[in-house]
């Protein structure tokens, strides 16, 4: 019996030719977000301006219900964007470690979603 063929790989050229350029990117991604994540006052400022000593809950700022921190994230208002290329990242920085001004806290489960599903259909 012979053997299917395989698809061709896609070349890997990034890290000293261990990773494809996506993995790469999206590895890059992962550490900003990663960073944005401890180290961001905005973000920090904006979870305490939300947040209820009384119920020690947080408020989602689009549907005003309260949830417990691990049901809510906070959300960049104007999205971040990609990043695909070298020339991408100063950018995607930028955008990422913004005003708080353009920072939200919205639920998980149903804001959040909403609001990312609406920005992937805007995209296609």
């Amino acid at each position: 019996m012979a053997k299917k063929s395989k698809n061709p790989r896609v070349p890997r050229t990034m890290a000293e030719n261990t990773l494809t350029t996506s993995e790469f990117f999206s590895g890059i991604r992962s550490y900003l977000r990663r960073l944005w994540l401890f180290k961001s006052e905005n973000r920090k400022a904006v979870l305490k301006k939300q947040y209820s000593a009384t119920l020690k809950k947080y408020q989602c700022e689009m549907c005003n219900k309260m949830f417990y921190k691990k049901d809510v994230e906070v959300d960049h208002i104007n999205p971040i964007g990609s990043l695909k290329t070298f020339s991408d990242i100063e950018i995607f920085y930028e955008r990422l470690f913004c005003d708080i001004n353009n920072l939200r806290v919205l639920c998980k489960e149903t804001c959040h979603r909403q609001v990312t599903a609406a920005e992937r259909n805007k995209k296609s």
